[in-house]
């Protein structure tokens, strides 16, 4: 349509998608509608088919022999509603396309012009009385001056608002600089001086360790002679009174032999009950015999495993001592950790831990002690009492 190609056109209702190119939105006599129902004016239908027969608004291919084309009937586009180019500055036509073109060209009163003298848009009506009445060069001139330089006064202290707050973070950011450096200088001083308290408390202990091992080694080594000079003593009594036991058990039974070939001559009830109990305390003596001769193993085989208790002890206490500056150096990396109070409780942990060794050496000691005094005393004890039982078949 000649004057209206290529300008814009506000109509009143919405056109039919088929009628527009969804593409350029260019309103065309013709329209070409994909398989994929979008609609392209001719010139992006065949810039679509150049490109391989792609839709540009979903990538859809499509073949070119397959489309549908649609054609505006003449005169309709003529019937469709628009409203003036002027609406924006106050006209109110809405009438046919047709009429629009004589409308703007001819009867509508709402063009705008620029003054020559302030460059301000007024209505080109009255722009002759705007230039004589109401037009101020001056002003016109300097306005746009004006409010650029209004914001540029605005830019510059927005600029000094944020540098002012800029510095200040700076300035609250090295303050926490200063404070944290300052934290980290205790610490380490702190760290230091833990760690010298740390070594001199890992020191002490460890010398009193050794100390109370160096104390308590020799009493284990004296106790461990006595234990095997008791063992002698006692073998030796033990042997004394097995010898001793075999002796009269060797006189009882010729007594017994002899009373036992007195019986065919006659002799009284009394003697017959004299054998009896000498039988019946033969028989006692038999047994307590061989109760001392289990006795003499079972005290053998204690005193032997006391022994070897006590070696184990002292090798135990030798193995965990003899090397102290393992665990003193173990505690160093422990402080340079900054576990202090792990290594307190080591340092004081320690002289506990050999006072509890020392109350169990005690204690082992004491119940070595025990079978030295008791069982010799329990065999003279039975000793006596078979001599005595022995006397008395005797003088029977």
């Amino acid at each position: 349509i000649p004057g209206l190609d290529w300008r814009p056109l506000c109509f009143e209702h919405p056109l039919p998608l088929d009628k527009v190119c969804q593409v350029c939105a260019v309103l065309c006599k013709e329209t070409v509608v994909l398989p994929c129902s979008h609609t392209l004016c001719d010139v992006c239908f065949e810039s679509s088919v150049n490109l391989g027969s792609v839709c540009p608004l979903d990538t859809a291919n499509f073949n070119k022999d397959e489309v549908d084309k649609l054609r505006l009937r003449p005169g309709q586009l003529l019937k469709l509603s628009v409203s003036c180019w002027n609406a924006e500055h106050g006209c109110n036509f809405v009438g046919p396309v047709s009429e629009l073109l004589d409308h703007f060209e001819k009867e509508c009163i709402h063009h705008r012009a620029s003054c020559p003298k302030c460059h301000q848009d007024v209505p080109r009506i009255g722009l002759v009385q705007h230039c004589l009445r109401d037009c101020d060069p001056t002003q016109g001139a300097e306005a746009p001056q004006l409010r650029v330089t209004l914001q540029g006064v605005q830019l510059r202290e927005s600029l000094e608002k944020a540098s002012a707050e800029i510095k200040q973070s700076i300035t609250e950011l090295k303050d926490r600089y200063y404070g944290l450096q300052a934290s980290v200088n205790t610490v380490a001083d702190d760290v230091k001086l833990g760690h010298s308290l740390s070594n001199r408390a890992v020191t002490e202990a460890v010398s009193g360790v050794l100390q109370q091992l160096d104390k308590t080694q020799p009493g284990l080594t004296k106790l461990g002679k006595q234990l095997i000079e008791n063992f002698e003593n006692t073998r030796v009594d033990i042997k004394q009174s097995i010898a001793e036991l075999k002796d009269g058990y060797s006189g009882l039974q010729a007594s017994v032999n002899a009373v036992t070939d007195d019986l065919p001559y006659g002799h009284s009830v009394e003697n017959q009950a004299s054998i009896e109990t000498v039988s019946s305390s033969l028989a006692q003596l038999q047994k307590m015999q061989s109760d001392a001769i289990n006795r003499e193993g079972e005290l053998l085989e204690d005193l032997r495993r006391s022994c070897a208790d006590i070696k184990q002890s002292i090798a135990d206490l030798k193995n965990d001592f003899s090397r102290p500056q393992t665990s003193s150096g173990a505690l160093k990396d422990d402080v340079n950790l900054g576990h202090s109070g792990k290594s307190e409780f080591l340092s004081r942990g320690a002289p506990c831990e050999v006072s509890k060794d020392s109350q169990s050496m005690e204690q082992t000691q004491g119940a070595l002690e025990k079978p030295r005094e008791l069982t010799p005393m329990e065999l003279r004890i039975r000793r006596r009492e078979i001599m005595a039982l022995i006397e008395s078949s005797g003088s029977r």
